[in-house]
This record gives structure tokens, sequence and C-alpha cells, in this order.
């Protein structure tokens, strides 16, 4: 059930150790401490920061370089800065 989690851990412990592993009784101790907990999210807040503090003119050069890239988020982003300038800053 925990493999791939402690064999993540193993993996990080390998760098740490200079290529050193856990041992199978250690890992088994180690499981014993591992507590499995479920989260329901209701609600998510978040604030919207992109470009703050900058002036209009560094706002619609950001706007413009966005918005001609090929990348589909990028020119996402472009629109909603744009709606955003609109609405505040223009």
């Amino acid at each position: 059930m925990y493999t791939p989690s402690i064999n993540k851990l193993e993996d990080v412990n390998e760098i740490i150790t200079n290529g050193k592993t856990l041992k199978d009784a250690f890992k088994s101790k180690m499981l014993k401490g591992i507590v499995a907990i479920q989260i329901d999210v209701n609600e998510v807040q978040g604030k919207a920061k992109l470009s703050q503090n900058k002036t209009a003119q560094e706002i619609e050069s950001i706007i413009a370089g966005l918005a001609g890239s090929t990348l589909p988020n990028e020119s996402l982003v472009a629109e909603y800065m744009d709606r955003y300038a609109r609405k505040h800053l223009r």
C-alpha cells in the first residue's frame, strides 16, 4: 500500500546517504508510523496577483507578449490579464 511512497523516500535517501539504501527492518518500523488521512475540501480561496506593481505600459507589454505565444496557457493568461486591466487599470 505505501510501497510507492517508501520507494520515493528511498530514492531521496540514497541521494542523501551517497547510495546507501534503507534496510528492510528500518522500512518496516517506519511503515508503522505512517498515518493516512482524508480531507474534504469545501472551498478554495485565491487571489489574482499577475504583474502587480507594474506600470500600465509594462502590463500592456506583458499581455502582448503572452498573447503572441503559441502556448495555449500563455494566451489564456493574456486574455485574463487583458480583462483585468480593462476593468481596473484603464
